[in-house]
């Protein structure tokens, strides 16, 4: 076998350059599809995540209207408590700190931009968005 017979050889068996970018291209593209994917599914694990905490303020301004006679916008009053990095607003009917008339809570995880709100009683018009219904937890990416 002559030297140039090996040297071809040897180039035959491994990928020329063209090739390890075409397969470079591919896995790239499979890449940001999996991204996608997997974006979507942390969207929907952070937006079942806020729902179960608003659930728990719920809890809590039922259990401060039983104890106090008052719904309130301290979140300091309520007995709840949030994950990281979620921001918590409430605001009462009337724009006080305290209210029989009903309450609005909108929780946002910081990192995702999700929120979601939910409001209870005769406060639809102040409720936070993207609260629409009483008593239905509404969640949104923002």
């Amino acid at each position: 076998m002559s030297t140039s017979e090996v040297g071809r050889q040897r180039r035959q068996s491994g990928l020329t350059l063209v090739e390890l970018l075409i397969v470079t291209a591919i896995l790239g593209i499979l890449a940001m599809i999996l991204a996608r994917f997997f974006g979507d599914a942390t969207t929907g694990a952070v937006e079942a995540s806020l729902e179960g905490q608003i659930r728990g303020i719920v809890v809590a301004q039922e259990t401060h209207l039983a104890i106090n006679g008052t719904y309130t916008s301290l979140a300091e009053e309520l007995d709840f408590s949030v994950g990281g990095n979620v921001g918590v607003e409430l605001s009462v009917g009337d724009g006080n700190q305290y209210s029989q008339e009903g309450w609005s809570a909108r929780l946002r995880h910081e990192p995702t931009g999700v929120e979601c709100a939910v409001y209870h009683g005769a406060v639809a018009e102040h409720a936070f968005e993207p609260a629409e219904e009483e008593k239905v937890v509404a969640c949104r990416k923002s």
